[in-house]
């Protein structure tokens, strides 16, 4: 078999087979391959097209048991591109089977088995950056590159923009060493169980270790990716493609300007209102039957969706047929829980508006955070506090709240 001569191998149909060869292969090796090859070819009880590849010499055949061989002819372009598309599917498998580890232990999981779950999620995450290292994905990422017109249009295409995000997405897994990837994960999960319990008992000393671990981490993070300017630099252009610690100086200092302009005139002002209506007593189960009510009014599908509680509210998408939030409760106070499923359900319908096309691809989340984030802050702050919305719906309100609102 060609895969005994170190060939990666690569099944693009039941009868066609792709060989990308290593870069050190001599000529002498491929041309002993391509003569194995042939002979595979040419057995008249199993019929097979192969195509063998080895890009440091640009060097092409293309062998078929109808039409004989061709070297440095075309290749089909679905070959190494519908390839690429199965192996990133299998990579967003294995973030999905994560993310729904995840979501259970913020969710369901009983808080003894906090320590198992940190090494199971290590170990996804060993996978996941093992399959996106691996060597062969880069070969075929480089393939399907050739394969992809970048003519036609002065928009990208989505397969040009899959190459685009895949490409980003190798470089930037390929600084991290497995060792780090490991040690990262294993620090998320110890820092999060353990904030949890800081937070129930008000003690930040407890969390504060954890809290120095992952600030140092975050520190050789950047580092390993590199920056020119800043630290800062790499990680916030994990989140914003092409944005650095400058762009946000000048953004956040037009918005403090601003605010202290805003801030100035509400403090001046004689106009006064008070909240005292919202902290009140307001049963938990009829704070999310209209939490949900109203969510699904704003287009949330809870076909493709739940709502659960955590200690912090999140949205978290295992495939645009499966998107669910969380929010929490407090008994007297009614802005908490409903403004947190109005800003999550905000993320959930853009994660459930994405093309089924894009599904198990890199493509398949928001364009960037802050795309993400305005949409949230859309339904929660635009929508749900605005007069007009609560026009319509504070009449459903007080009907599910009857003896708290019925004289307001």
């Amino acid at each position: 078999m060609l895969k005994q001569h170190h060939a990666r191998a690569y099944n693009i149909s039941q009868r066609s087979r792709l060989y990308v060869l290593p870069t050190y292969f001599s000529h002498k090796r491929i041309n002993h391959i391509i003569q194995y090859a042939q002979n595979a070819v040419t057995k008249p009880f199993q019929p097979v097209d192969i195509v063998i590849r080895h890009h440091h010499s640009g060097y092409t055949v293309h062998m078929s048991h109808a039409h004989g061989s061709h070297a440095n002819g075309p290749v089909s372009a679905s070959d190494a591109l519908d390839t690429l598309k199965g192996r990133l599917a299998d990579i967003a498998n294995l973030e999905q089977a994560a993310s729904i580890l995840s979501w259970d232990q913020e969710t369901q999981m009983p808080a003894g088995a906090a320590g198992a779950r940190a090494e199971q999620l290590t170990t996804l995450a060993k996978i996941i950056h093992q399959h996106v290292t691996d060597a062969s994905l880069s070969e075929l990422l480089d393939a399907s590159k050739h394969q992809v017109d970048t003519t036609s249009s002065s928009e990208l295409s989505d397969d040009e923009a899959l190459l685009d995000v895949t490409d980003r997405l190798i470089s930037h897994t390929k600084k991290l060493p497995d060792a780090f990837v490991e040690t990262w994960t294993r620090a998320v999960n110890a820092s999060h169980h353990t904030w949890i319990d800081a937070r129930k008992n008000n003690d930040f000393a407890m969390f504060a270790p954890h809290l120095a671990t992952m600030v140092d981490l975050n520190r050789r993070r950047a580092d390993y990716l590199g920056y020119d300017d800043h630290p800062y630099d790499a990680l916030h252009d994990l989140y914003e493609r092409d944005s650095s610690t400058a762009i946000l100086k000048t953004v956040f200092a037009q918005l403090r300007d601003d605010t202290k302009v805003l801030l100035g005139n509400i403090v001046s002002s004689a106009t006064t209102a008070s909240a005292d209506l919202l902290h009140q007593p307001f049963a938990e189960s009829s704070q999310e039957t209209f939490a949900l009510d109203m969510a699904s009014r704003f287009g949330y599908d809870l076909n493709r969706g739940r709502l659960d509680r955590a200690v912090h509210p999140f949205a978290t998408s295992f495939s645009n047929r499966d998107v669910r939030i969380t929010t929490r409760y407090d008994p007297n106070f009614l802005g908490s829980a409903l403004f947190g499923v109005l800003h999550e359900s905000g993320h959930a319908m853009y994660e459930q508006g994405i093309a089924e096309r894009l599904q198990r691809t890199p493509l398949a989340s928001g364009a960037s955070l802050g795309i993400h984030e305005s949409q949230s802050r859309l339904w929660e702050n635009l929508v749900g506090r605005s007069k007009a919305f609560w026009e319509g719906a504070y009449g459903l309100l007080q009907e599910t709240f009857a003896k708290q609102l019925s004289d307001v």
